[in-house]
């Protein structure tokens, strides 16, 4: 027929609310990327309604990290994070946690800090509910970023991202179909960084931005005083890449990947 899911539905103050019981963890009013924009058939006595699932915008998943960071003369980076995560990256997360074994739970947050890896250590993690599934789950944590910073002499190279989100999903050119991500992505960094005062900034990267119809690139770098500001914001509209934007894809791919290997340089005065 013409319809996609046919699930549970509640009309209350003249409001419709969609119920799909094989999602988990989900919150009321929203919708997983799987079953958005398609057509339901809700039961009505001895007749039935279509409807069709609400299409939330890429904003619904927004995952978003403000940091306070400090370079030390020895390359080492230490601060303060604060993520912020929303829609499917929180239902993910929320499936994992309550799905492991009881001592397990711990090391399904730890495994998202990446404090498994030895260049990340995270201490000091609070966060809020884990079993509220309608707010926005925030992770609140001190963290230690041991190797993106490296001495040399009198000179600190710093690159300033540490998740590299996107990094090695280039694809075969030749695929039969599109690439579908599972949902919409939508990433926000904003960073601050002190600086050792007797050192000066000898080199910030360049801005780098890209803006294609199915998805958005965006970092930028600014200096003042004794701070430098990193924001990145990277969209994918649809949760997908066409088929015919798949070469395109991988070449914006391989220069979102050059950014992340570049460095702020400080130079000692």
């Amino acid at each position: 027929g013409s319809s996609n899911n046919m699930i549970c539905a509640l009309f209350l103050n003249g409001k419709t609310y969609v119920l799909d019981g094989t999602e988990k963890f989900i919150g009321l009013e929203d919708y997983a990327h799987r079953i958005q924009g398609r057509p339901v058939m809700i039961e009505n006595g001895e007749s039935y309604i279509i409807d069709t699932v609400p299409n939330l915008p890429y904003t619904r998943n927004q995952h978003d990290r403000t940091a306070n960071f400090v370079i030390q003369e020895d390359g080492k980076i230490t601060g303060k994070v604060i993520e912020v995560i929303r829609g499917e990256n929180k239902t993910s997360l929320l499936n994992k946690y309550h799905y492991a074994e009881t001592l397990d739970k711990p090391y399904v947050i730890k495994q998202h800090l990446k404090d498994y890896d030895p260049n990340f250590i995270a201490t000091n993690i609070k966060h809020t509910s884990l079993e509220d599934r309608k707010s926005d789950l925030r992770l609140d944590y001190d963290l230690t970023i041991n190797f993106n910073g490296i001495k040399n002499g009198s000179t600190i190279y710093v690159k300033p991202d540490y998740t590299n989100e996107l990094k090695n999903h280039d694809n075969d050119t030749g695929r039969m179909s599109k690439i579908a991500y599972g949902h919409k992505l939508y990433y926000t960094h904003n960073y601050t960084f002190d600086f050792p005062k007797n050192y000066k900034v000898k080199q910030l990267p360049q801005n780098f931005s890209i803006d294609r119809p199915e998805y958005t690139f965006t970092i930028s770098y600014k200096q003042m005083g004794a701070k430098i500001y990193y924001t990145k914001e990277l969209v994918l509209k649809t949760g997908y890449i066409s088929k015919s934007n798949v070469k395109q894809w991988n070449a914006d791919l391989t220069s979102l990947e050059a950014q992340y290997n570049n460095y702020i340089v400080l130079d000692k005065q």
